[in-house]
């Protein structure tokens, strides 16, 4: 079986053949003698003469100087044109001022047009769900119109893809609601604070307390629930604990002040004693017989 020979490259200076290997440390003689005569044709200079250039560059040098200091003198002209580079200077922090301008009333358009989007909801009666395939559709929208324009690139960066992102966005965080823990097995109602405890240094969910059966006369059925209450998620890289099952509530007395507040209660409370109503006919509560028992039937309480 023959064997195949390496390909060998040529020196296209003496026309010899070698490996690749010893082609990268290959040395001609001709190169090396051009190299020699280059050398002896350029001298290296003497140190006389290497004096007289620094010489040379040093006048230079002052030259160069002079005609600054000639240019910057404490001139009327001098003044004027160190004032112009000042506006000049406070131009461009105007400009940054506006580009930063611009971004807070991009915000300010946003967060009008999601209150606008909010009370069209509640005037419509769009549920949360609708409203959050709205949302993701403008957020498309943006995201195609992002190819060709920039400011719909800022705003689909801003723009939030669901109801929680909307509300956090146009800083709607006070809603009077007070939020509980509920355990998914017996739904008894936990603070959140009371549902974590440290284990080493870590934050681990407790496990619900509650006995359904306290008085049971079978032992097991007098275990608590066991029920794991809060579980793990990550966001943004970090680690935290929220409840699998939430429940809110508003106080009464929350309900009742947001209810007096609004514009012609009183007198939408009154509208019952002006009322045109046939006797056959019950439109309200007011036409039960209880309510008729209580006003001026058999008692006088309103």
């Amino acid at each position: 079986m023959e064997t195949k020979r390496r390909k060998r490259k040529t020196c296209s200076s003496c026309n010899e053949e070698y490996s690749a290997r010893h082609m990268n440390r290959h040395v001609c003689k001709p190169n090396s003698k051009l190299v020699q005569s280059a050398a002896q044709a350029c001298p290296e200079p003497s140190d006389e003469e290497c004096e007289a250039i620094f010489s040379q560059k040093s006048e230079s040098d002052d030259l160069v100087s002079d005609c600054l200091d000639e240019n910057l003198s404490d001139s009327s002209d001098n003044e004027k044109e160190m004032v112009f580079i000042d506006e000049f200077l406070e131009e461009e922090n105007d400009y940054q001022s506006d580009d930063q301008y611009s971004q807070d009333t991009d915000h300010l358009y946003l967060v009008s047009f999601f209150k606008i989007l909010l009370k069209w909801q509640a005037l419509f009666f769009v549920s949360d769900h609708a409203l959050s395939f709205l949302l993701l559709f403008f957020r498309s929208m943006l995201y195609i119109l992002s190819a060709t324009s920039t400011l719909a690139t800022e705003l689909y960066r801003k723009f939030p893809s669901n109801i929680y992102q909307l509300n956090k966005f146009i800083s709607f965080d006070k809603d009077g609601f007070k939020k509980y823990v509920v355990c998914q097995k017996c739904f008894s109602l936990y603070e959140f604070s009371d549902c974590i405890h440290l284990v080493e240094g870590i934050e681990v969910s407790k496990k619900c307390r509650n006995v359904v059966f306290p008085n049971h006369a079978l032992a097991h059925f007098r275990r608590p629930c066991g029920e794991v209450l809060l579980k793990s998620v990550t966001i943004n890289g970090k680690t935290k604990l929220v409840a699998k099952k939430t429940f809110c509530y508003k106080s009464i007395e929350e309900s009742l002040k947001t209810l007096v507040n609004r514009k012609g209660f009183e007198d939408l409370c009154e509208l019952w004693r002006n009322r045109n109503v046939s006797e056959d006919i019950m439109t309200d509560v007011y036409d039960g017989d209880i309510w008729k028992d209580f006003n001026r039937r058999k008692y006088q309480f309103f």
